[in-house]
């Protein structure tokens, strides 16, 4: 706990910030990367279905690509509202020394 005092405040609140930057972005690229891949998740929508009795002949030929496409742009959503909450918390009111419920 030491190697912490040797470093300011401030340095540490940049460094906290860009670690959890990073964090986030490793995250998502390993979600993007599992959920993007077609040839993945295709199985288990097919899956999926027949556990609820669907049978892909029922439903149009396509179905399944819509499916993944609602999947995928779900995902930049999830995204967006990911990286601009965590800008408003690791920006906003770490970086502005704000306490949680004031307007200091």
């Amino acid at each position: 706990m030491k190697h912490y005092q040797k470093i300011s405040f401030k340095s540490y609140k940049i460094i906290s910030v860009i670690l959890c930057i990073v964090g986030d972005a490793l995250i998502m690229a390993y979600i993007w990367k599992v959920f993007t891949n077609f040839k993945r998740i295709q199985p288990i929508i097919e899956l999926s279905l027949r556990t609820q009795n669907i049978h892909l002949r029922d439903l149009p030929s396509d179905f399944i690509p819509n499916l993944h496409l609602l999947i995928v742009n779900s995902l930049v959503l999830l995204f967006i509202l990911t990286v601009l909450f965590h800008l408003w918390v690791a920006w906003g009111l770490f970086h502005f020394d704000k306490k949680r419920g004031t307007t200091n």
